[in-house]
């Protein structure tokens, strides 16, 4: 947490190492961002036996606990995930909702944030990326690719950046 300012918003890391180098971006998140919140998921998403320890798909975790309460406290969160680069040739960034629908507006703020600096983003509910299908499905629950800790709470406010690994490891896109 950064105490140099009151707390105005979270990063969330639900995959760290499993999603490489999630944990330092989100921590660079944190430091270059007064009035941050770094939630960290604790064990490796293929800990356990079904998904036992995949913070973004559990609602019955710590991290869920916390990112709820940060929620219920009027912080908006950005959820750090990754990508192979193949799976979106050409984009630095996979930006998507929290909130299916719901979230569009936040996503829509985060993918103008990231354009600004100079990423090339794949905006998830958009036609031509790759992504849209997974994120937009019409099934009972969130879509696989949506986060549960960012749609278990009605007040939270959510989005998602998944950079690709291309991004992550390139040490001017933190």
């Amino acid at each position: 947490m950064d105490l140099s300012a009151p707390a105005r918003w979270s990063v969330q890391v639900p995959h760290p190492v499993s999603d490489a180098d999630t944990e330092r971006l989100g921590a660079r998140v944190l430091l270059d961002s007064p009035g941050g919140v770094l939630v960290l998921a604790g064990a490796h998403r293929r800990a356990g036996d079904d998904d036992a320890a995949d913070a973004a798909h559990r609602t019955d975790s710590v991290f869920d606990a916390v990112c709820d309460e940060l929620a219920r406290r009027g912080l908006p969160g950005v959820q750090l995930h990754g990508f192979a680069d193949d799976s979106a040739p050409g984009r630095d960034v996979v930006a998507s909702t929290g909130k299916g629908r719901a979230g569009r507006p936040d996503a829509r703020r985060l993918a103008a944030a990231l354009t600004a600096r100079h990423f090339s983003v794949c905006r998830a509910w958009v036609r031509d990326c790759p992504w849209r299908a997974a994120t937009t499905s019409r099934a009972a629950g969130p879509p696989p690719n949506m986060c549960r800790s960012c749609t278990s709470s009605s007040r939270g406010r959510c989005a998602r950046a998944t950079p690709g690994s291309g991004t992550r490891w390139r040490p001017s896109a933190r």
